[in-house]
């Protein structure tokens, strides 16, 4: 877990040292800014199973506007605040949200299982 942290933490030091300008262009991620990237990256660490429930029923079960929404919301603050957060809750990450499950990668497709004890 430690390279992780270290990740993150290099992560909003790069974050950090950009201007507004870079801040607000275009990322890898067609349509989004490198604001965004960082929203939806915050609002995944926020997630939680009934979270994501009731983000899915707000968005009428449509994955897209509900991610629409969560990046709005995470983006509505100055740059400060949205680099903030990470700082108490990216670096800490989400291990009791996502203890004992796996996700693995087929192809194009993805599966969820729980690790076997």
């Amino acid at each position: 877990m430690a390279h992780v942290h270290a990740e993150r933490q290099t992560l909003i030091d790069d974050l950090r040292s950009l201007d507004q300008r870079a801040w607000d262009s275009a990322s890898l991620c067609q349509g989004w800014s490198v604001r965004d990237v960082f929203g939806h990256i915050t609002a995944t660490a926020r997630m939680t199973p009934p979270a994501f429930a009731a983000a899915m029923a707000k968005a009428g079960f449509r994955f897209n506007r509900m991610n629409d929404n969560n990046i709005a919301r995470e983006t509505a603050g100055t740059t400060q605040e949205q680099i903030a957060f990470p700082r108490s809750n990216l670096l800490i990450g989400g291990k009791s949200r996502v203890a004992a499950v796996t996700l693995t990668a087929t192809g194009t497709d993805w599966a969820q299982g729980r690790v076997q004890k």
